[in-house]
């Protein structure tokens, strides 16, 4: 399997996760919409809330958790992708500041040096 596969395999693994997060969030509001319904009806609205009040904040919380993975995945990937380019970018200026100052500078010299001593 190679490296384009598994990173794809995993950006589709992570919004399949989050499209069940959704899922679940969604569930939670119709459950939690029901509930205080059918409390309203019986007339245990009290005990009704604190629990609603429970499972939505753990809910919240949960959402918050997924949220701030999701970003710190985000600011590594960027943060491994601009190391990357900037090594390429010292590789680059190392190899032409030592092969003189440039492939073009070398030439042109040489030309010039080939057309004085004619």
């Amino acid at each position: 399997m190679g490296l384009a596969n598994r990173v794809n395999s995993s950006s589709s693994s992570s919004s399949s996760k989050s499209s069940r997060l959704l899922l679940v969030a969604l569930t939670v509001v119709v459950v939690v919409v029901v509930v205080v319904h059918v409390a309203a009806a019986v007339k245990v609205v009290g005990l009704v809330l604190v629990a609603l009040t429970v499972v939505v904040v753990v809910v919240v919380v949960v959402v918050v958790v997924v949220v701030v993975v999701v970003v710190a995945v985000a600011v590594v990937v960027v943060v491994v992708v601009a190391v990357a380019v900037a090594v390429v970018v010292v590789v680059v200026v190392v190899v032409v500041v030592s092969s003189g100052g440039g492939c073009y500078f070398r030439f042109e010299t040489t030309l010039l040096y080939t057309y004085q001593h004619k």
